[in-house]
């Protein structure tokens, strides 16, 4: 048993001039642990030293201070062996799951006890609105934080989540309910897992619903079929499904062979959702259309080259939106291939990119400029302006010149590799990872080369963890 001291006020206690006299009294009660509970009179302000009649102990707990800041009170009081248990408490707008302690926190003067109630502690809170909310008044412990979450997962699927669709092998995760309660128009549980949910329209979407939405209400049977058997390969490839390449197949081809041929090729779709603005894709696709047959679109896809450097596809996505009207003016004809369109493309922006960057100069952080050494037989360098970036962009015959906002606003950083003052080849590096590599005409580096960078990016983004600091 904890010993405990609680302080009352003496008016609000049920007495014999209960309500009839006001008085500046106060009550302290003492509750020990050997059992005996005592309740003393006394003005505010006036210090009592109470020493327990049956036991003589003079250590009680502040039952006051626990209930004002419970976490201040812990931390002052860590030999103190509290118990613990859970409950749950559920209303319109919320389930919360408490994991909770009794404290005392009222008497009844007349009899002389102290009564206890559950102070929450840890409460994990997960809203009609889906959002999942948690207060830690306790020292963070993974068991206790793992077990709050498995006792409110076990709750909404024994009891059922602010009407989340049914999951057909009644396993609710946490995640799920969130995700559902945050879209409350989406009526089937398989629609958790395509990716892009978000872009379906509508008050009530079944899957049915969103399987005619990204098929632009498209009839063939053909089509229908090989949707359904793509959709069960990317969910059982995937445990996802990606739809925005799909959805702009329809929308801008009409030939149902192509789209079905479309279908049936097997993407890497998990790393072209976090590759790709979705939306731009699209717009290639639409400019393309105006030159080129639908048979001749469906070929940039299907050909080694896509699915070899699909980094070259999204350069050429990337030039063609960021510099789509000087593109649509300037565009010729060329075969209908990523690496010929690209090229283009660049072809078609490089004198109106070179004359809006050639004089900008390029900032970079300390820590970003460490980096610039020799290492083995080459010289690791940044550009410095935006002339430089575009004079290495013409060595290396890419496009890496419309990178140069990117650069600035810190979202991207290019390195170059020389020997001898020649640039051999180029690193993008961002959010202290490689996100590509090449050399001339966005050639793949050699073994030798590979091995050079790798030991490069170790020494200075793995290993060296230093502040950043800007400097021009």
């Amino acid at each position: 048993m904890i010993a405990w001291k609680l302080t009352t006020d003496f008016n609000k206690e049920r007495h014999l001039f209960y309500s009839k006299v006001g008085t500046d009294y106060s009550v302290e009660t003492y509750r020990c642990n050997c059992g005996r509970t005592e309740c003393i009179t006394k003005h505010v302000g006036q210090d009592v030293q109470y020493e327990c009649e049956d036991c003589c102990n003079t250590d009680f707990y502040n039952a006051n201070s626990a209930w004002t800041n419970i976490e201040y009170f812990l931390g002052q009081n860590k030999d103190l062996k509290l118990s613990y248990r859970y409950s749950v408490e559920k209303n319109s707008d919320s389930i919360i799951i408490n994991y909770t302690t009794e404290i005392p926190n009222a008497i009844d003067f007349l009899s002389t006890k102290m009564l206890f109630s559950n102070k929450p502690v840890y409460s994990l809170v997960l809203t009609s609105d889906g959002e999942l909310k948690e207060n830690y008044s306790l020292e963070f412990k993974k068991n206790t934080y793992l077990e709050v979450r498995q006792k409110l997962t076990a709750y909404i699927n024994d009891n059922g989540c602010f009407g989340v669709p049914d999951n057909s092998d009644k396993s609710l995760s946490l995640t799920a309910a969130s995700f559902f309660l945050k879209r409350k128009h989406l009526k089937d549980f398989d629609l958790y897992y395509w990716a892009d949910v978000d872009n379906l329209d509508g008050d009530a979407i079944h899957i049915d619903t969103a399987f005619r939405q990204i098929l632009n209400n498209r009839k063939e049977k053909s089509i229908q079929k090989a949707l359904y058997k793509n959709y069960l390969n990317q969910i059982d490839q995937y445990g996802k499904f990606y739809s925005f390449l799909i959805d702009d197949f329809t929308k801008i081809i009409r030939d149902a062979n192509i789209i079905v041929n479309f279908l049936e090729i097997d993407f890497d779709y998990n790393y072209l959702d976090n590759l790709f603005d979705k939306k731009d894709i699209y717009k290639v696709i639409s400019f393309l259309k105006n030159f080129y047959l639908e048979k001749q679109i469906l070929g940039l896809f299907n050909r080694d080259e896509f699915t070899n450097n699909p980094r070259l596809f999204y350069d050429l996505v990337w030039e063609y939106n960021e510099s789509k009207n000087i593109i649509q003016k300037n565009f010729k004809k060329v075969p209908c291939s990523i690496t010929a369109l690209h090229n283009e493309f660049v072809r078609c922006t490089k004198h109106e990119r070179y004359k809006e960057i050639q004089n900008k100069v390029l900032i970079y952080s300390k820590y970003d400029l460490k980096a610039c050494k020799e290492i083995d037989t080459y010289s690791v360098k940044l550009p410095q302006n935006g002339g430089e970036l575009f004079y290495w962009a013409e060595n290396l015959h890419n496009c890496m010149a419309s990178y140069f906002q990117r650069i600035n606003t810190e979202k991207t950083i290019i390195y170059g590799f020389f020997k001898e003052d020649s640039l051999i080849f180029a690193v993008e590096i961002s959010n202290r990872s490689i996100v590509q590599a090449s050399a001339k005409y966005n050639a793949t580096l050699s073994i030798k080369e590979r091995e050079v960078m790798q030991k490069w990016f170790t020494l200075n983004f793995l290993e060296n963890k230093q502040g950043v600091e800007h400097v021009a």
